[in-house]
């Protein structure tokens, strides 16, 4: 029986974090347990943020208190995102490490969120940290800004030759552990599309391609994360999962889009501004639902777009 613990973020209002991640999961039907690393009013995007960090010690309280109860041995799959200080990440990592080396059939997806559009958002000192915690994953998941980081390529991002330099570099780096490499980017080439490249340990690269919304939404990495790991758990596809979870995440952006287009004014403050971008998830239910199906014909039945994949030209040189 699957069983997920999600430690990430937690906030009151909107959906980042957690708050994108766990619903979603417990709808395809898995039961989830959470580990707030903060629990904040609302993300970081608006003037002013109220709430708690977790410490350290009450993080390894909590995982302490598990494994006492042996609870630790039910878990099938962990799930880490945003961990903003480098003394709570040390304790993630010994953690993950500690389960990985008890329980090896445990699989761990790491979202190591850092930092994007050339801008880290945590402490420098994290990043080291998140290179060791990548080392474990199993399946990652990370934006253009973040491979280019966490793999120590020394060159922008900007076209899929450097992406697959990157896209190596970080394989390599962990050639035992990381078996899915998923990036979300837009390079030159595609600047009207956002590209999700799917990198296999076997080398074998496929990529899912929507329209670029004209849209800033916090939390979308989150909530395609989460999908992604529902999704391939019902699909048993790492290449069928990446299709649903990109065109239930598009589906969501869209909705969130058009309902900021109706709702915006010239006086709208920033934080007004902010919450009329908070991810539209309820409306996008049914159809995140549609997609864990496994009929192939689901377009047809359903009229809604299915962004599929193509394979890219890559030679399988990744040791």
């Amino acid at each position: 029986m699957v069983r997920i613990l999600s430690i990430q973020s937690h906030v009151t209002y909107g959906y980042v974090g957690n708050r994108a991640a766990v619903f979603p999961l417990q709808l395809l039907g898995y039961d989830v347990d959470v580990i707030n690393t903060v629990s904040f009013s609302n993300h970081t995007g608006y003037p002013t943020v109220a709430g708690t960090k977790l410490s350290p010690s009450d993080f390894n309280a909590l995982v302490d208190g598990l494994r006492s109860n042996s609870l630790d041995t039910t878990y099938t799959h962990i799930l880490t995102g945003y961990i903003g200080a480098p003394s709570l990440l040390q304790a993630v990592l010994d953690f993950v490490r500690r389960m990985k080396m008890m329980y090896p059939e445990v699989t761990y997806v790491c979202d190591p969120v850092c930092g994007d559009e050339g801008k880290l958002y945590v402490s420098p000192e994290c990043v080291p940290l998140l290179r060791e915690l990548l080392s474990l994953a199993d399946i990652v998941r990370l934006n253009n800004f973040e491979l280019q980081v966490l793999s120590g390529l020394l060159d922008k991002i900007d076209s899929l030759e450097v992406l697959n330099s990157a896209l190596d570099l970080l394989h390599q780096k962990a050639p035992h552990h990381v078996q899915t490499l998923l990036v979300s980017t837009t390079t030159k080439q595609t600047n009207d599309f956002l590209d999700v490249v799917v990198s296999t340990v076997t080398g074998a690269r496929y990529r899912v391609q929507t329209p670029r919304l004209p849209c800033y939404f916090t939390g979308a990495g989150d909530l395609f994360t989460a999908l992604f790991l529902g999704y391939v758990l019902k699909h048993s596809s790492v290449v069928r999962a990446a299709e649903r979870a990109v065109s239930a995440l598009f589906s969501v952006c869209e909705e969130t889009f058009g309902h900021y287009q109706k709702e915006k004014t010239d006086s709208c403050s920033v934080s007004q501004d902010w919450a009329l971008r908070e991810l539209r998830l309820g409306p996008g239910i049914p159809w995140l639902l549609r997609l864990a199906e496994q009929s192939d014909e689901i377009e047809i039945l359903t009229g809604r777009k299915l962004f599929r994949a193509i394979e890219l030209c890559v030679p399988p040189d990744i040791s």
